[in-house]
């Protein structure tokens, strides 16, 4: 009797054991994703913030195969993307200082061809947070639709053009990026169809480096036709002068002096180091250039903003003329970058330093 009752005792517990982690965890993940719980939980507990696991299953059993398929973002101050893994499992961790307690975050979840989530949520601080979604697909008359022509500078169709449809959240390279490509023929015609109504970003790139990018949001069934004009990248040179004592002072001090080259697309410019540093998400820079694609212009702006740093256009004069950085009148918002003009930076640092532009190629 006691046998049978320490065998009964026994097959209750695996039973128990198979319910939990096939129902309640959802299969053989179930140990990965205790795992993946408990060093969010350790993360959590020594820097504070907050996690999210959980998982994402295709409705009509579509297989998921990483964030090759389905792109997750958290929404809150910025936009953090998941770590998905196979069969839809995903997490994240968001520090403390991107994190508020009782404030709406929202979960964004895009695949192509599913009707988009978006997830208002309240999450509190200190915890790790278990979701779990399902997309479902759309039926063909509510897909739409985008094609259209690469052309050149000079107007003509570009063969060859690689054109890419994405959506326009973070990714950081964690492989969360689901993407449509085609290459254009002799007549530069590309076409992507299939299309939930969501926001995409579009970019199309030539084989000689030339690009351009723009977003569209297409309506339910629409079948929308994007032309677009591809430009060769840009380079600037400048001249520029680097206060490193902290004064506004550009007649004495600890002046630095020298001539940078600058392309699109290559990152931002730290004046303290005296170089362009690459467009990562842990490096800051003082000074970004980037691309206006609705004037076709390069514009300056600051992505970092620290307290007070920003610069403003000192206008058409020669950088000798700029004796002291104003005390006041610094902007971070994007202005133009104009031939022959001077900008005065306050560094992310509180530094001081002013530049003109001398060049601008092609």
């Amino acid at each position: 009797m006691f046998l049978i009752s320490r065998y009964f005792r026994i097959i209750f517990v695996l039973v128990v054991g198979l319910f939990f982690q096939t129902f309640v965890l959802g299969s053989e993940q179930a140990g990965p994703l205790e795992e993946q719980i408990q060093l969010l939980q350790t993360k959590i507990d020594q820097k504070g913030g907050f996690g999210i696991v959980g998982k994402v299953e295709f409705e009509d059993g579509k297989k998921i195969n990483g964030g090759t398929d389905v792109q997750i973002n958290y929404h809150s101050d910025g936009d953090r993307p998941a770590k998905i893994n196979d069969d839809g499992w995903f997490y994240f961790y968001v520090p403390l200082e991107r994190s508020y307690t009782g404030a709406g975050g929202k979960v964004t979840i895009r695949a192509f061809g599913y009707r988009p989530i978006e997830d208002e949520i309240n999450l509190a601080d200190g915890k790790v947070h278990q979701l779990k979604y399902k997309l479902t697909k759309l039926p063909d008359s509510d897909l739409s639709a985008v094609n259209g022509v690469i052309l050149d500078e000079s107007q003509n169709p570009v063969d060859g053009a690689n054109v890419t449809l994405f959506y326009p959240f973070t990714n950081h390279g964690i492989g969360n990026h689901p993407v449509l490509t085609y290459k254009t023929g002799v007549d530069g015609v590309y076409k992507f169809e299939g299309l939930e109504p969501a926001k995409f970003r579009f970019y199309a790139e030539g084989s000689n480096g030339a690009f351009n990018r723009r977003m569209f949001t297409p309506k339910r069934g629409e079948n929308i036709l994007q032309e677009m004009t591809i430009f060769a990248i840009r380079k600037l040179t400048l001249d520029y002068v680097y206060q490193a004592n902290g004064t506004r002072d550009f007649l004495y001090g600890d002046l630095r002096y020298g001539r940078i080259e600058w392309s699109e697309r290559q990152g931002g410019l730290d004046f303290s180091e005296a170089r362009i540093e690459r467009n990562d998400h842990d490096t800051y820079r003082d000074l970004e250039m980037y691309r206006d694609y609705n004037k076709i212009a390069l514009v300056f702006r600051v992505l970092y903003v620290s307290d007070s740093n920003g610069f403003y256009d000192a206008g058409l004069v020669d950088l000798s003329e700029i004796i002291e950085a104003k005390p006041e009148g610094y902007s971070s918002n994007a202005a133009p970058c104009i031939l022959g003009h001077t900008y005065v930076v306050k560094t992310y640092e509180g530094h001081y330093a002013k530049f003109k532009v001398i060049e601008i190629n092609p």
